[in-house]
């Protein structure tokens, strides 16, 4: 009779409990709770996530200069050594250990690199001194790997969209 009592006291207190229920939730801009639950495992939630309109939201009166890195995984990792006059970087890192490394130099940088998956590798290298230097970079997959080494006129607006797994895609421009 004893231990039934301890049984039914402990039952009623962890349907009570407010913190049995876990969910990552926020409010976005208009007052509005958005959350995450219900997933089946982590990688639907990373999918789900990586699936989703990501935009700035800073503005170019903040600063002229703008790095902004978004991860959301486990184990990556972002270098960025710019110099420039106005920049405005954007690095989005959903899965684990992804790596960003950037070495920059330019007037104007604009770039925006997305890795969706696990073990993915961007490597951007300009350090002449350009006046533009652009990139839109997006890999979706696994053991992806885009290395960028200088920029001219063909390469200053570059877009790379990689897709599926073990890529390897090598760019070199030189004048």
């Amino acid at each position: 009779m004893k231990n039934s009592i301890y049984f039914l006291v402990f039952g009623i207190f962890f349907l009570l409990n407010p913190f049995t229920g876990h969910s990552q939730s926020q409010t976005n801009a208009d007052g509005v709770t958005l959350s995450l639950q219900g997933f089946q495992s982590r990688s639907s939630e990373l999918n789900f996530l990586a699936n989703q309109n990501y935009s700035s939201n800073i503005t170019s009166a903040t600063s002229s200069n703008i790095v902004n890195i978004k991860q959301i995984g486990d184990f990556n990792e972002v270098s960025s050594k710019t110099i420039s006059a106005q920049s405005n970087i954007d690095l989005i890192q959903n899965g684990d250990y992804n790596n960003i490394e950037l070495n920059l130099n330019a007037t104007v940088i604009n770039e925006r690199v997305i890795q969706n998956g696990d073990r993915n590798t961007f490597v951007d290298i300009n350090t002449f001194g350009v006046n533009l230097h652009e990139a839109e970079i997006i890999q979706n997959g696994n053991n992806q790997s885009l290395t960028w080494y200088g920029s001219n006129s063909i390469s200053e607006r570059m877009k790379v969209n990689m897709q599926g797994n073990d890529k390897i895609i090598e760019v070199r421009s030189f004048n």
